[in-house]
C-alpha cells in the first residue's frame, strides 16, 4: 500500500504533529507546495556555520493545508533538534520554521532553517499512523518523499509522474518514497 503524509483527523489546531497513512482521494492528504517568489538567494543565513553548504541558492517552499491556506506545515517551536515533531500550524509569513527545501535528487524535504535536517518518517515504520519528526539528513530511506504526487489508485498505486520544477504552485499528495512508494505494513 502506498503510504502519505497525512493531517490526524483534519485537525488543523496548532501542534497536532503530521503522521504517514494509506494514501487515499482525502483532504487530509493534500497539500499546497508554494514556491517563493525572490527563492533564487543564497541561503547562507540558514546553513551550519563552518561546513560546506550543499544546496546555497535553492529555491525554497512553504506547505499549505489545502482545506485552509492559513496553515502551514512546520517545525514545531522552531526548534532544529533531532526528533522534534512536523506539525500543522497557523501561517506566518518569514517564519524560517515553515520553510522548506526540495532535493530532487535525494528525494528529500530539508528544513530551510538546517540544511541538514530533513522531514523524516519515524524510524522508517510505515504503519498506519506512524508519526513525522524532523531528524538530520541521512542516507537512509526514512526522509524520501514525492512532492506533489497525485494520489494513487488503491490497491496498486500507479507510478508517481515526475517532480514538478520548482516553480508556481500546485497541489497534490506527499507520497513516502523510502520503499520506492510502495510502502507495506
Amino acid at each position: 500500500t502506498t503510504k502519505c503524509l497525512d493531517l490526524p483527523g483534519g485537525s488543523t489546531g496548532p501542534g497536532n504533529q503530521l503522521q504517514i497513512w494509506d494514501c487515499s482521494d482525502t483532504d487530509n492528504q493534500k497539500w499546497n507546495i508554494n514556491w517563493q517568489s525572490g527563492a533564487d538567494e543564497p541561503q547562507k543565513a540558514f546553513i551550519r556555520p563552518n561546513t560546506t553548504p550543499h544546496l546555497v541558492g535553492q529555491k525554497w517552499f512553504t506547505i499549505t493545508y489545502v482545506k485552509d491556506s492559513s496553515k502551514c506545515i512546520g517545525v514545531k517551536d522552531g526548534n532544529d533538534k533531532d526528533t522534534t515533531p512536523v506539525a500543522i500550524a497557523n501561517c506566518n509569513t518569514g517564519d524560517v520554521s515553515q520553510m522548506w527545501v526540495y532535493n530532487e535528487q535525494s528525494q528529500q524535504i530539508q528544513y530551510r532553517g538546517d540544511l541538514y535536517m530533513c522531514i523524516d518518517l519515524i524510524a522508517g515504520k510505515t504503519g498506519n499512523g506512524n508519526k513525522i519528526d524532523l531528524f538530520h539528513c541521512s542516507k537512509t530511506p526514512n526522509s524520501k518523499w514525492k512532492l506533489g504526487a497525485p494520489v494513487p489508485a488503491q490497491p496498486t498505486p500507479a507510478p508517481p509522474p515526475p517532480t514538478p520544477p520548482p516553480q508556481g504552485s500546485f497541489t497534490g499528495a506527499i507520497m513516502y518514497m523510502g520503499d520506492g512508494g510502495a510502502s507495506k505494513k
